[in-house]
């Protein structure tokens, strides 16, 4: 429902690639357990209620903060797919040179990473401590 409220007060945002708001969800009701979350935890309703609030606003500053890479021409991924060349060939040049000379765009695997926040790329556990640093970053 948020999602969808979003994009009537914002026309260019759009939803891509469905957004997986588990790992923000499992992180924030991780703490609202005081760690002890088990598959089996007996959670209130007061926790999910306050974790339901949590995530809603986590997620909006985050999707703020990436607004241009779902916008028309994406700018925001183009720009984030440069700098990570950028930064390749910075700290590992031979390894950017073995992309030039093999002819592999960085946009061809870095694209999908940055559209879906590299969610499909890693396991959860690992998601979880990724997008607790994107938002505090």
């Amino acid at each position: 429902m948020s999602f969808f409220i979003r994009s009537i007060v914002n026309r260019s945002f759009k939803i891509h690639q469905e957004v997986s708001l588990d790992p923000t969800y499992l992180s924030i009701l991780n703490l609202n357990t005081s760690g002890e979350l088990s598959l089996h935890s007996d959670i209130t309703c007061e926790q999910l209620n306050s974790v339901e609030a949590d995530v809603f606003w986590c997620t909006s500053h985050l999707l703020d903060t990436i607004q241009d890479n779902y916008t028309f021409a994406q700018p925001g991924l183009q720009n984030n797919v440069k700098m990570l060349a950028s930064l390749i060939e910075r700290i590992d040049t031979k390894l950017y040179q073995h992309f030039i000379q093999n002819d592999v765009e960085f946009l061809q695997f870095a694209f999908r990473w940055m559209n879906n926040l590299l969610i499909r790329e890693l396991p959860l556990r690992c998601i979880i401590r990724l997008w607790d640093t994107y938002m505090v970053s």
